[in-house]
């Protein structure tokens, strides 16, 4: 047999609202503390990817071997400049400056193996990336997406032969 149930009063309104303020509160952080650390985790990967880069090269024997080299490297340069770039954790000239180390290392690759389609997709990537964080409708977006899109042009017709 049951006893009586206790009464139960009805919470007080104040209380429970900052009980799931403070909840919210936390909830936030904990998302913002999981985007940074995973913002930092993937920063550490393209750093890493430039460091295998150029080790690579270092050990590189053939123009194939350091074709791959380069366009891996670059591909790191690129990502690098461009989640910097999309947190505004870097300035200006120090994008630009990335931006043109990914594309040297992606021409250099493309000088070293002009018949590998996917070095031109490479760096068709990082020529969208880059119009991708501009002003969408700027005569600088235009000219990346241009070039990107020689390069996909190009990438395709690789496949082709």
């Amino acid at each position: 047999m049951r006893g009586p149930r206790p009464s139960v009063k009805p919470a007080d309104s104040t209380r429970w609202n900052g009980l799931i303020a403070s909840w919210g509160a936390l909830a936030a952080f904990g998302a913002a503390a999981a985007l940074l650390l995973s913002g930092c985790s993937a920063l550490r990967e393209y750093e890493g990817q430039i460091e295998r880069g150029t080790r690579a090269l270092e050990r590189a024997k053939t123009d194939a071997e350091r074709a791959k080299a380069y366009s891996d490297r670059g591909w790191g340069y690129s990502e690098r400049a461009r989640y910097l770039r999309a947190f505004k954790r870097i300035s200006a000239e120090d994008y630009a400056r990335l931006f043109d180390q990914a594309v040297a290392d992606q021409d250099r690759a493309i000088a070293l193996s002009p018949d590998n389609g996917e070095l031109y997709l490479g760096r068709g990537r990082t020529y969208f990336d880059r119009a991708a964080l501009e002003e969408a409708a700027s005569p600088e977006a235009r000219k990346y997406y241009g070039t990107a899109r020689a390069d996909f042009t190009t990438a395709i017709a690789g496949l082709d032969s």
